[in-house]
């Protein structure tokens, strides 16, 4: 007579199910995973933290964006764009500028303003600016430039009443490969240095992601400790600069 296999009891195969889900070897693994997990988070903040560094503004050059004194978050070693102010570093010596032109562009000037490619950029009507924080001085033309129609910033001239009109004026040229071209916004104050005009790549050393602390002036009371960001802005509605 042939013998019936016995059913395993409920009781049988929980406790085989609670056996195989509590094995060693998968738990080991979970741990694994954890540890790996948070592994990659720290390096991650890590090297966040490594190419992120604090800078200081030294001089006008970049007026009205930045001033002497303002505290600043460089990014290094990430990419840059057109618009973006820069720190370029070369033998020993730095500047901030910002990026107006990437190769293969002709740049040039007409009646005081900048052209790309033979087009004049958007100016906005002028403004007087003037800066008491930094002592007194002859208040100059502000204008919103626009290299396109998401890329704009402010920029100085000449100083008003001044017995001696000045305005900008550049040769032209085109930038060559593996080069941009980077100004001043403050025009009337940008030293015609290596670092003022066409510069090679390698000179860039980072993208300044922000102001991190930044002084009181006349037309802001914001001082302490933030973000405030110095990116292009969209300009106001008026012909395309490009």
């Amino acid at each position: 007579m042939k013998r019936r296999r016995r059913r395993p009891s409920i009781k049988a195969i929980r406790g085989r199910l609670k056996s195989v889900s509590t094995s060693p070897k998968r738990r080991w693994g979970g741990r694994v995973i954890k540890i790996g997990l948070t592994f990659a988070l720290i390096s991650l903040l890590a090297a966040r933290l490594f190419f992120y560094e604090l800078v200081q503004a030294r001089g006008e050059a970049m007026a009205p964006a930045l001033f002497t004194g303002d505290v600043l978050l460089l990014e290094r070693g990430g990419g840059v764009a057109l618009g973006d102010v820069i720190l370029i570093e070369h033998q020993g010596r730095s500047a901030l500028r910002r990026i107006l032109a990437g190769p293969g562009v002709q740049l040039g000037s007409l009646n005081g303003g900048l052209t790309r490619d033979g087009v004049p950029l958007h100016l906005s009507e002028a403004q007087a600016h003037s800066d008491e924080a930094s002592g007194p001085r002859r208040p100059q033309r502000r204008r919103l430039e626009c290299i396109d129609a998401q890329r704009c910033h402010e920029i100085l001239g000449d100083y008003i009443g001044g017995g001696h009109s000045w305005q900008l004026e550049i040769p032209d040229i085109e930038v060559p490969p593996g080069h941009l071209f980077a100004f001043c916004d403050n025009r009337r104050a940008c030293p015609l240095d290596e670092f003022s005009g066409v510069i090679p790549l390698e000179w860039i050393t980072g993208r300044i992601e922000g102001v991190v602390w930044r002084r009181g002036t006349e037309e802001s009371e914001d001082e302490g400790l933030g973000l405030w960001p110095i990116s292009s802005q969209p300009r106001e509605p008026g012909p395309t600069g490009r």
